[in-house]
């Protein structure tokens, strides 16, 4: 008896059971047998095979892709969103998606989705292209080019307009702190009408529409050209904010602000308090514009020594040196000290050593 050199699986002895995919490679036989053997760590024994030959029969399955939408006669405008499907059978692996200008799918191809799960589904806002009247999808599988599919028929694509999106606030120069609630506006410019949501979003330095922090501020807001943000407290504090504003349901809809606005902690902060080799200590302040700011140092007495500034308007960050003198100019003593910052009825106090 000859036995087919082929083996199908290595399973544990214990499991008495095994379900098998014939594969397409199986040419359809009469006379197959099944062999189980056993597999020791020492050698091979011999277990048992079929008593009688089977029959794998019929012709080999060969995978298939059908595009069912759009497959002839719709009319899809620019800057619309529209559902591509399609069915598939014992297809593995990824596909991608063409638009095709012409009958020939291997001319004037448009890459709509490439390499994406084979899911039946694929959502495609139509990009600014040209109309036409003979346009087709076609799908091909990633591992075999061969195992495609295109629209029956033409189908249309019509020009349209696309909604474009002005930021107007923050525009730039504004000071925003933790806790504060502030309107973002912004306005959409075209010519047809207005729909759908917005994503709000950070930017941080730089002035790319695709540069955005991991915090979002609305994933999907409704597009009414307002929406109220309450700054949280785990927005780092920072001078190079800009805000995104995204058309969801609309490619290349989005802007961001003109120039830069701040997130600050308070109406006024002392960011730092370094003594520096030549005896001197620097004083960082952050503060907003509303209100004149003062700041101090106090000996441990809570006695004010040296008035560093007095009355001025800050806005932003500012280093202020003291050369360690009291308010006559004479050398203080080294110990502990304090620095006061006060703008409005806000007051800050920071200690460092001398």
């Amino acid at each position: 008896m000859n036995f087919l050199p082929t083996q199908i699986a290595v399973v544990p002895i214990a499991n008495g059971v095994f379900n098998w995919t014939i594969p397409n490679s199986v040419l359809p036989l009469s006379s197959y047998r099944i062999a189980i053997t056993w597999l020791s760590m020492l050698t091979v024994y011999f277990g048992d095979v079929s008593d009688a030959d089977f029959t794998i029969s019929g012709t080999p399955v060969v995978p298939t892709i059908t595009v069912t939408s759009p497959n002839g006669g719709e009319n899809w405008q620019v800057g619309t969103a529209h559902p591509i499907t399609w069915t598939s059978t014992d297809l593995t692996g990824n596909i991608s998606i063409f638009l095709v200008g012409t009958d020939n799918p291997s001319t004037n191809m448009l890459v709509i989705a490439r390499d994406i799960p084979n899911t039946g589904l694929f959502n495609w806002i139509i990009p600014n292209i040209p109309g036409g009247t003979s346009y087709r999808v076609h799908i091909r599988s990633v591992l075999n080019a061969a195992i495609n599919d295109m629209s029956d028929n033409p189908f249309t694509i019509s020009s349209g307009v696309f909604n474009r999106i002005r930021v107007l606030a923050p525009n730039g120069g504004e000071i925003w702190r933790h806790g504060d609630t502030r309107r973002i506006r912004w306005v959409c410019i075209n010519t047809g009408t207005v729909v759908g949501a917005v994503e709000i979003s950070l930017i941080r330095g730089g002035n790319s529409i695709t540069n955005t922090l991991p915090y979002i501020i609305a994933p999907d807001a409704p597009n009414t050209g307002s929406f109220l943000w309450t700054i949280p407290p785990n927005i780092p504090v920072g001078r190079n904010y800009k805000v995104k504003i995204r058309l969801l349901d609309n490619i290349g809809g989005a802007d961001v602000s003109d120039n830069f606005f701040a997130i600050i902690y308070s109406p006024i902060s002392i960011t730092g308090v370094n003594k520096k080799p030549d005896g001197k200590v620097e004083v960082t302040v952050d503060a907003g514009d509303e209100h004149p700011v003062t700041v101090s140092v106090y000996n441990i007495k809570g006695q004010c020594i040296r008035d560093l500034v007095s009355e001025e308007k800050i806005s932003g960050n500012r280093t202020i040196h003291w050369d360690g003198t009291d308010a006559k100019g004479q050398l203080v003593k080294k110990g502990l000290f304090f620095v006061r910052a006060q703008s409005g009825k806000d007051v800050v106090t920071k200690k460092f050593m001398y």
